[in-house]
């Protein structure tokens, strides 16, 4: 049985916040990233943020938590908290793979 949501196209920010989960690696959240930003309605009600690499790395770097500290906090905490760095890090994975586009 494979359940596909909103359509398959929605980025981890919709799926978080919606159902509480988010996609590995979810092609979805590069297109955010780098999608020109627009103030007209889209099929899923988001737009894309338009960072440049500049804005990219500015992004990166305001977290405070590193990728491997976030790969390690998850092995030790469950239940909403892990959702919840398991958003962040994919959160800093899709930055890193738009900073490859």
């Amino acid at each position: 049985v494979t359940f596909v949501y909103g359509g398959g196209v929605l980025n981890n920010d919709q799926l978080f916040a919606d159902y509480g989960f988010v996609e590995p690696n979810n092609k979805h959240d590069v297109s955010q990233l780098i999608s020109e930003k627009t103030d007209k309605p889209t099929l899923h009600g988001t737009s894309g943020l338009g960072l440049d690499q500049e804005g990219i790395h500015t992004a990166l770097a305001a977290f405070t938590t590193t990728m491997e500290e976030d790969e390690i906090l998850l092995k030790t905490t469950t239940g909403f908290e892990a959702k919840s760095i398991q958003f962040r890090l994919e959160k800093k994975k899709a930055m890193n793979r738009a900073l490859q586009v």
